[in-house]
């Protein structure tokens, strides 16, 4: 093989890739926009809805005993769900990790990323709080996480509506958190 025939092998092979990319480089917006239409995102046996997710959080919320319906009364978490709803939700759930983490020594807390939940299952195991209250923190930490990667993971953008009924049942949770006071969780050995 000659020099001129392995250049043309060469543009040969890169040609049809080196076309599909400027044809995606030319509709990037017409493909995010498409792609922003979608309601939900299935990747193999995962499938990302929020929506979906929030009505299984809102349902457990019934199941735990909380009352819904309330506006929650926090002004600025109300004006960030208005500005930036991923956000929002994000600053609820760190107020619940916050209220989780006061139940066990600081020590405890650094050794796992996990803490705010190990410490919820703490809490169901020694009766302080219900199963359902429990499985309905562990929903509010999946729709955090979905929130925290709403722009990669899902298609469908967190709406302020979403947004405000995450609030809702977090700020319901949160006030079940504290008013269990100052009790504190026997250090676990491990």
């Amino acid at each position: 093989m000659d020099w001129k025939t392995f250049i043309a092998e060469i543009v040969k092979a890169i040609a049809w890739p080196a076309a599909l990319l400027f044809v995606f480089f030319l509709m990037k917006e017409n493909i995010r926009k498409l792609i922003s239409g979608l309601r939900r995102l299935k990747h193999g046996e995962t499938e990302f809805a929020f929506e979906d997710t929030l009505s299984e959080a809102k349902s457990e919320a019934e199941e735990a005993g909380l009352q819904s319906g309330q506006i929650p009364d926090d002004v600025e978490l109300l004006r960030l769900a208005d500005t930036n709803p991923s956000l929002a939700i994000i600053e609820a759930w760190s107020r619940i990790e916050a209220t989780l983490r006061k139940f066990v020594a600081e020590e405890e807390v650094r050794r796992s990323r996990r803490a705010p939940y190990i410490v919820a299952s703490r809490l169901r195991t020694t009766g302080l709080i219900s199963s359902n209250l429990y499985f309905l923190i562990g929903r509010l930490r999946i729709l955090r996480n979905k929130a925290v990667h709403s722009g990669e993971d899902l298609a469908e953008p967190i709406t302020n509506e979403s947004a405000y009924e995450y609030l809702e049942i977090a700020g319901l949770v949160q006030k079940q958190l504290e008013a269990l006071g100052d009790i504190a969780l026997p250090t676990r050995s491990e």
